[in-house]
């Protein structure tokens, strides 16, 4: 696979995943944008996550080769925020009273932003 083609992929994987399951808690599973939005477990900052991915793609299509740092940065910002509010609860027990568990949606962001990392790193070397 051509390494300039990791930088869109991941930003599409990212855009996508935000609409798919993230976690499912109570058996009820909740998308990026329910948790973003839900009137009483809603967080705004889980809107970052979307905008990163509209950002790398944009970036990469509008900026083209100088789009690596912003690729980068917004990766870094993106797995913090997702590590921050998502997966470091869940994995620490804080969510055990809902059985709260990852599910597709999450763990694709993670690749989303894994593959637009590498995609950055990699056209930032060249």
């Amino acid at each position: 696979m051509d390494k300039k083609l990791l930088i869109p992929l991941g930003g599409l994987i990212i855009v996508i995943c935000f609409f798919l399951p993230w976690v499912k808690a109570c058996d009820t599973k909740m998308s990026g944008l329910e948790l973003a939005t839900d009137e009483d477990i809603g967080d705004p900052a889980i809107w970052l996550i979307l905008v990163t991915g509209i950002v790398i793609l944009g970036g990469y299509f509008l900026l083209k080769h100088k789009s690596n740092l912003l690729t980068l940065a917004c990766s870094i910002l993106g797995i913090v925020v997702l590590l921050w509010k998502i997966i470091l609860p869940i994995f620490k027990g804080e969510l055990r009273e809902l059985e709260a568990s990852m599910e597709i949606g999450g763990f694709g962001t993670i690749l989303g932003y894994i593959l637009s990392f590498i995609g950055g790193v990699k056209n930032k070397i060249k």
